[in-house]
């Protein structure tokens, strides 16, 4: 109890145990105050979001302690980036890239009140989600992008001089024109359509997948397909093996009531 209020969730008996096998109470003291500390990183992450004309931003933020020997809080974002005009964006990525990061260390910036640490990256995808119809065009990671391959990180109190850099690295990538994209997208949904005609199918969606090699891009295609029932004596994993072997020349990997990909790797 603290104040009359007891701690939500913290195991007394295991830090009795410890107190007790240890033989001292400062071992226990120090798990107490570390729980206290992640408790508090804990409650302080937040889901933000930001939109424009040309993208949008959610990001998932949590403050982490310092590394030993600094003072400054590391801040793990994870984002997802939904590109609304896709031919803005890749005509000239890295303006693209330096606008997003500078919104995502405002974002931060704001809601945390903030004006020294570090932005670290544990993930960051690009997507164009394509007005939300269920389909998608998934560009890949920031890193993808890049040729950058330490881990991307920004400081909160000198951003510029780390998106800069950041900036400098956006390769010239010959991306595919947005018509190109959805020509492919309109060919791959009617191949689904026509390999499930004998399926109980719900509903049918493509995400095509952008690959990279040096400059260039390579398109494939994972077609979602949701079903209401299965065919008699066959599960989703025989379906999809089967499915697999008939859209296999036409680079399109299935996936059958959002379980596993079946081919991991981009044909």
């Amino acid at each position: 109890m603290i104040d009359g209020a007891e701690i939500p969730n913290f195991n007394w008996h295991n830090l009795n145990n410890v107190i007790t096998h240890s033989g001292g109470i400062l071992i226990g003291i120090t798990q107490y105050l570390l729980y206290m500390k992640l408790l508090t990183l804990l409650e302080n992450s937040k889901h933000l979001n930001h939109s424009s004309d040309v993208y949008g931003i959610e990001m998932h933020v949590v403050p982490n302690p310092p590394a030993e020997g600094f003072d400054d809080l590391v801040y793990s974002v994870d984002v997802s980036i939904d590109i609304k005009q896709y031919e803005t964006f890749t005509e000239n990525a890295g303006e693209s890239i330096r606008s997003i990061l500078q919104d995502i260390h405002s974002l931060l910036v704001v809601n945390y009140k903030v004006e020294s640490g570090f932005i670290s990256f544990i993930n960051f995808t690009i997507n164009d989600r394509l007005n939300e119809g269920g389909s998608r065009i998934l560009i890949g990671r920031l890193s993808d992008l890049l040729n950058y391959s330490r881990e991307i990180v920004i400081g909160i109190d000198t951003p510029e001089e780390d998106i800069d850099i950041l900036v400098n690295t956006v390769k010239k990538i010959n991306f595919p024109s947005g018509k190109e994209c959805m020509t492919r997208l309109k060919k791959d949904h009617t191949i689904l359509k026509g390999a499930t005609s004998k399926l109980d199918v719900k509903d049918i969606n493509v995400e095509l997948s952008f690959t990279y090699s040096g400059n260039s891009v390579r398109l494939s295609s994972i077609g979602q397909v949701q079903l209401g029932s299965l065919p008699e004596g066959m599960d989703e994993e025989e379906l999809g093996l089967q499915l697999s072997r008939k859209l296999k020349p036409y680079k399109i990997r299935p996936q059958i009531n959002s379980g596993p990909v079946i081919g991991t790797t981009p044909l």
